[in-house]
């Protein structure tokens, strides 16, 4: 066989592999009957069969939620039920383990600084800056970390290399600045920090109370959460002693739920009766606060766009629960208008109607390489919980820098971020010997 015709046999071959059927995949097709069947069996007559079959489903994990029916209309009320309780105990197990913190391990005698943080970002996909005024000398660090968390593995850096680590940079990353280190009293908690910033001993002189001592609290979480609301310490759930274990009391300060506007940190009080002038320090400072958001965001992309102009031309797409409807594009010349309707499923938390949960969302539309996000506003009616109604408008002309031009929708697609699943994250701290002003 000639070179030429054994290359274009070879050539051939590929193509031909390539237009082939992707092979199956047995454990997925095992798993899909196996729920199939499961389902199935919660519309037996039998309650034990029915309560075997949710357990059974329950135990095949988080695998199993896409493979569940989304729509129940054509389920038995008691299949139904049965299903909605299995969807919404599997949803909360994988919200559990989204957010399950990221662990370092780093043993080494003499580590370049530099090497540290990369080693931190390839271990957790987290990157911590390097902010320093001066980086010509990495200094060298001892360090010991066995499966610690990310910020127990940040201040280990932090604390070798006598530096600081600064949450408020504009860039909303986690920086390490110049020293020296200061250490302040921290406590961990899955993905979070929590640490005593400050502490502040005032009287109301126009009070019959007397001083009382306010501790505030800084609680930071990895870079890769994007929470919502922070619900802060109640009385209830504290416990504080003082360095003689004497309970102090811990009235109620009446503050409610606060939306983060930071990128990494949050600040709770936590108001207390302050201890006679002799004690020197707290003993233990315990409770737990909570912080609100999704455990991930979902994507939602829209392609080969054209007018909606009525209800039957509505587009819709189903993530992990989350249905996203666009039910509006409207292509005037110069004046693009997108609305998008969103649902969640029930069970998350309870919002106030002046508590939005959409502030992290993000719609652009996408070009060959350019991306544009709504420079004409956009509006939205008085979200629930579990709803939402969004416009957003574009208008022709110059979008930071670009210019968009609104011809026609054809090559056009739509990308739009939202929350998945919200839920609440207890957060637990506890500080022991904390000083005293």
């Amino acid at each position: 066989m000639s070179p030429a015709k054994a290359v274009v046999l070879a050539a051939l071959g590929g193509l031909l592999l390539s237009l082939a059927p992707a092979a199956a995949d047995p454990a997925a097709d095992k798993l899909a009957g196996e729920v199939k069947k499961l389902v199935g069996q919660l519309a037996d007559p039998d309650p034990a069969r029915q309560t075997a079959a949710e357990t059974a489903l329950l135990k095949l994990g988080a695998d199993a939620l896409p493979l569940l029916p989304e729509d129940e209309a054509g389920l038995k009320p008691a299949q139904a039920k049965r299903v909605a309780a299995v969807r919404s105990t599997l949803r909360e197990a994988q919200a559990q383990k989204d957010l399950q913190p990221k662990l370092v391990t780093l043993k080494e005698e003499s580590v370049p600084l530099s090497r540290a943080l990369e080693e931190v970002h390839k271990q957790t996909g987290l990157k911590v800056m390097d902010g320093r005024r001066s980086r010509e000398e990495d200094p060298k660090l001892k360090l010991d970390l066995a499966g610690v968390t990310f910020w127990q593995a940040v201040d280990a850096v932090t604390r070798e290399a006598d530096l600081r680590v600064n949450l408020y940079d504009p860039s909303g990353s986690v920086t390490l600045v110049d020293g020296p280190h200061q250490p302040v009293p921290v406590s961990y908690s899955g993905i979070f920090r929590v640490a005593v910033k400050r502490l502040v001993v005032a009287r109301d002189l126009d009070s019959e109370d007397g001083p009382f001592l306010t501790a505030h609290l800084e609680i930071a979480w990895e870079p890769r959460f994007q929470p919502l609301f922070l619900d802060p310490p109640r009385a209830a759930d504290l416990a504080v002693q003082d360095d003689k274990g004497l309970a102090l009391k811990v009235p109620e300060s009446g503050g409610g739920r606060s939306a983060v506007n930071r990128k990494l940190t949050a600040e709770a009080q936590v108001r207390l009766e302050a201890p006679p002038r002799t004690v020197g320090k707290l003993g233990l400072v315990k409770g737990e606060c909570a912080v609100i958001g999704p455990t991930r965001m979902l994507t939602f992309t829209f392609d080969k766009l054209a007018k909606i102009e009525k209800a039957s031309e509505a587009r819709k797409q189903v993530r992990e629960g989350v249905t996203v409807t666009l039910d509006e594009l409207s292509a005037d010349s110069d004046l693009w208008t997108v609305g998008l309707t969103l649902d969640y499923p029930a069970g998350g938390p309870d919002f106030e109607s002046f508590e939005s949960w959409l502030v992290n969302n993000q719609v652009v539309l996408v070009k060959g390489g350019d991306e544009f996000s709504p420079n004409g506003g956009s509006e939205n009616g008085s979200p629930t919980g579990t709803h939402a109604e969004i416009k957003y408008r574009y208008v022709e002309g110059d979008v930071k820098g670009k210019e968009l031009k609104l011809k026609d929708l054809s090559g056009w697609k739509l990308v739009y971020k939202t929350p998945g699943r919200i839920v609440k994250f207890p957060v637990k701290f506890e500080f022991k010997d904390v000083p005293l002003p």
